[in-house]
């Protein structure tokens, strides 16, 4: 049996460098250098991908690919990770991933910078530029200057020569890739950590003129055997058992992982004085446990070893007052920096500690994001790392305690909870891409803790499905897939795919290669991965819509954009997307008298 096809290409992602047909001999039609996907009769190994890469001019010449490290998966695919450089000096942000599967690279991406033309010899050694970001900063007192601090930090890296001291790191920021700056520049990046008022940034100078013209957010917030009693309970999961370390009669949780301290004295009495168990009030115990839970969860089934991949252990404070010790308005937060997370006790009518389990997932992922991703705080990037952190707290709090977990962030700690994935909207976030409640101010480092409710609602979306119609008048209908499948599909978005500035349509694009990676056989995964993406109005309801191949009847058609083709196929048979599945079935928008079907294939976000 034939049927008859007609497709109206509307749209085309087109590619926008010079290069675009030399490309095209290794890769699909939809590709670009920064997403790019390898053609099936392509068979390339790292090392002849990259020199392809350098011989199709898609690096100028003083431009190239510094070899970071490479990292395997659960399907035993292997991620290589670049950063790219001009004239030897890194380019903040350009990131370059590379990805391997039996020995045969299948697809790159990243964000690769072009056309630089910079002077690369500062005026400023790193001193004087030092000078210029203190005084910027112009703090009362810096972490440094503090000796617990820094005996913390020795303590935590086993490293008596770290310090809070600020070092310089010469790079060249771009436009390209951070849409806060209006030219390119050669500059020294600082971490400077003040206690009074209580910041840690990034601080970057312009190493030819000494202008302080760029500061990022660096410390993570929400925002607003033993047995011994936890402070949050779930049904009949209100006490817990642990080991309990005994150093000099000073008593402190600490198990595989994790440490948790009892700061109600500050940070100059870090360990709980005790006797025996009981000593333990239900807030240490609580947060302790919700860690231990966490680290499980990843080690069991991502087999991440510790939030850094190298064993890193987690040190807890609870009872921090956050008032005295970082100088904020209120205990009503968490915060995650170098020293470890630090809890308050919350305050006033409707606030509770904030150790519950998601919480502590949130800002424990904060510290995975940092040593993978290392997404920027600041505008998408910074958005999507509050998500990240906000959806595995959705997803341990499912894994952990089922019968009570819900889609509310922070419930158990302040009354209606801080961010709902079911209904962003109620609690003011958006949950349509730049549609009602986007944020895009200063203060919130462009809208950090407001536009993560966009990939949240997704995520809502692809687990357990719905229909409806957002902020643009766009009506969706997405299939779920449960939370299994779409943990597996963040986690490899997060860990193999995102890069620090990258944005929603880098989380939509990356999103979709995981799917299409962890579930080859499944293409519906992907599907719902697009059609969640559109439902929050990124992108479109299409795995891949520049171009579609014809496999058969004549084989290889391949349709031009802003064009229309009548075609026929054997029903049997099916259309290749361009990115290694196959369509069974085009939904069609209307079918003719005469039995056509007629398609909207739009352009690829």
């Amino acid at each position: 049996m034939k049927n008859l096809l007609t497709i109206i290409y509307l749209s085309a992602f087109g590619i926008a460098t010079l290069q675009a047909q030399d490309l095209q001999k290794i890769a699909q039609k939809n590709s670009n250098k920064n997403w790019l996907n390898c053609k099936a009769d392509v068979h390339l190994n790292e090392e002849e991908f990259l020199q392809e890469f350098k011989n199709i001019g898609l690096l100028s010449p003083n431009e190239n690919l510094k070899k970071l490290s490479s990292k395997t998966d659960q399907k035993n695919g292997v991620h290589h990770y670049y950063q790219e450089t001009y004239k030897d000096i890194p380019i903040e942000g350009a990131i370059y991933m590379v990805h391997e599967q039996n020995g045969r690279i299948k697809s790159a991406n990243g964000k690769l910078v072009e056309f630089l033309e910079l002077n690369t010899i500062p005026f400023l050694d790193e001193q004087q530029a030092l000078e210029q970001a203190l005084q910027s900063v112009n703090a009362e007192k810096y972490a440094w200057e503090n000796p617990q601090y820094e005996v913390l930090l020795k303590q935590k890296y086993k490293d008596d020569g770290c310090s809070f001291y600020p070092q310089g790191d010469l790079l060249i920021v771009t436009p390209q890739l951070n849409t806060l700056l209006t030219q390119d520049r050669l500059c020294y990046k600082f971490d400077i950590y003040s206690l009074q008022p209580h910041k840690q940034e990034w601080v970057y100078v312009d190493a030819h003129n000494g202008e302080v013209f760029l500061k990022t957010n660096l410390l993570c917030q929400l925002n607003d055997l033993c047995t011994a009693d936890k402070y949050y309970s779930c049904n009949n999961m209100s006490t817990v058992s642990f080991e309990v370390d005994n150093v000099e009669m000073l008593y402190y949780l600490n198990t595989n992982r994790v440490t948790t301290y009892d700061a109600s004295n500050g940070i100059d009495s870090t360990m709980l004085a005790a006797s025996d168990c009981n000593a333990f009030d239900p807030v240490l115990i609580e947060a302790h446990w919700a860690a231990q839970n966490v680290v499980n969860y990843f080690d069991s089934i991502h087999h991440l070893d510790g939030y850094d991949g190298n064993g890193a252990k987690i040190q807890n404070w609870v009872h921090a007052d956050l008032i005295d010790i970082f100088h904020l308005n209120n205990n009503k937060n968490a915060v995650y920096n170098e020293l470890g997370i630090w809890y308050g006790d919350g305050g006033g009518s409707g606030s509770n500690p904030y150790v519950s389990l998601d919480i502590v997932t949130h800002e424990i992922v904060h510290g995975i994001t940092k040593h993978s991703a290392n997404l920027y705080g600041v505008g998408e990037s910074g958005a999507l790392a509050e998500s990240f952190a906000d959806i595995f707290g959705v997803i341990i709090e499912h894994s952990v305690m089922p019968t009570c977990a819900n889609w509310i962030i922070g419930e158990n700690v302040k009354v209606n909870g801080i961010r709902d994935f079911a209904n962003p909207d109620t609690l003011g976030q958006p949950d349509t891409y730049k549609g009602n409640h986007w944020g895009d101010d200063f203060e919130g480092y462009y809208g950090v803790h407001t536009n993560c409710g966009v990939q949240n609602h997704w995520f809502y979306l692809l687990v357990n499905g719905g229909t409806g119609t957002n902020d643009n008048n766009d009506d969706y209908t997405v299939n779920g897939i449960g939370m299994q499948a779409a943990a597996k599909i963040v986690y490899q978005n997060l860990m193999h795919y995102m890069t620090p500035y990258s944005n929603y349509a880098d989380a939509r694009n990356g999103s979709i290669e995981a799917a299409l990676e962890l579930f080859p056989e499944d293409s519906s995964k992907a599907q719902a991965v697009a059609d969640a993406w559109y439902a929050v109005g990124v992108g479109s309801n299409l795995v891949n819509g520049d171009s579609i191949q014809l496999i058969s009847p004549n084989g290889g058609e391949i349709l031009a954009p802003q064009t229309t083709s009548l075609i026929e196929w054997d029903s049997s048979a099916g259309i290749d997307s361009g990115v290694g599945q196959v369509w069974k079935q085009l939904t069609p928008i209307l079918v003719n008298t005469l039995g056509q079907l007629v398609i909207f294939v739009p352009m690829k976000f």
